[in-house]
């Protein structure tokens, strides 16, 4: 009873680790461009 409700749990949570990591990673790289636009006065 317990083992197939264990498997559907971690099964559950690998791709919804994966998909966080990616979006926070995704958010990230976002911020760091805009950090980078704003020290560099060449771009108009």
């Amino acid at each position: 009873m317990t083992e197939p409700l264990l498997d559907g749990i971690v099964l559950g949570l690998i791709p919804v680790t994966i998909l966080g990591l990616l979006v926070d990673a995704y958010l990230q790289y976002r911020r760091s461009e805009k950090l980078l636009d704003k020290n560099n006065p060449d771009k108009p």
